[in-house]
C-alpha cells in the first residue's frame, strides 16, 4: 500500500474539534487506487482516515475498520515526513543562507 498525492491542508478545526489535514490517494494494492480521501484528526488525538463524498452527500466507498486505520497510519506517517521536510527546507532556506550572507 502506498500514500500519493499528498496535498496539505491548513484549515481550521471544526465546531466539533476534528482538523483535515491532508488530502491524498492511495495505491491500496495493484487494482485498487482510491482518489480524493483525506486524513483528520479527532479531538482525541487519533488520526481517521474519510473517503470522499459523492455530490448527493453519500460516500464514494466503504472500508473497512482494519483498512481504514491502516491507510491512516500510512498517511500519517506521510503527513510527519512532509512536515519535516518543510522545517528542514524552511531552515536551509532562512537559515543557512542568513548564515552565508555573514
Amino acid at each position: 500500500m502506498k500514500i500519493e498525492n499528498l496535498r496539505l491542508h491548513n484549515d481550521p478545526p471544526t465546531p466539533k474539534g476534528f482538523k483535515r489535514h491532508c488530502t491524498f490517494s492511495v495505491q491500496v494494492n495493484s487494482d485498487i487506487r482510491l482518489y480524493e480521501m483525506q486524513l483528520l484528526q479527532a479531538p482525541d488525538g487519533r488520526y481517521l482516515v474519510v473517503p470522499p463524498k459523492h455530490p448527493n452527500g453519500a460516500p464514494m466507498c466503504s472500508l473497512s475498520p482494519e483498512l481504514r486505520d491502516e491507510i491512516a497510519k500510512l498517511a500519517s506517517r506521510e503527513l510527519i515526513s512532509s512536515y519535516a521536510k518543510q522545517a528542514g527546507d524552511w531552515f536551509n532556506t532562512n537559515y543557512l543562507n542568513h548564515q552565508k550572507a555573514r
